[in-house]
């Protein structure tokens, strides 16, 4: 399954297998009822195996919005000062 085929506004409990990729176990109509889903389904498993998780739909850009200018790579580089050569190690934000 990808996560195109997903459902929008909808809490899922996703399994995440050993391999790649993931498999919806469930869908619920609150938090609470995911959350509660997975612990149960957690504390049957060896290790934590099941997520929950809310897919949203990014409707912004649909619409004409941009990525905030923070959000690329080269904006990103040049702030860190990767791009100029010099590296501010002390720039903690």
């Amino acid at each position: 399954m990808n996560i195109g085929q997903l459902p929008l506004n909808t809490w899922l409990v996703i399994e995440r297998p050993k391999t790649n990729g993931f498999v919806l176990a469930s869908e619920h109509a609150t938090q609470q009822e995911a959350e509660a889903e997975r612990d149960g389904r957690n504390a049957e498993a060896r290790f934590m195996r099941f997520t929950t998780c809310l897919i949203i739909e990014p409707v912004a850009q649909r619409m004409g919005g941009h990525p905030h200018w923070s959000c690329t790579e080269r904006v990103t580089a040049q702030r860190r000062g990767v791009a100029s050569g010099t590296d501010d190690s002390s720039n903690t934000w």
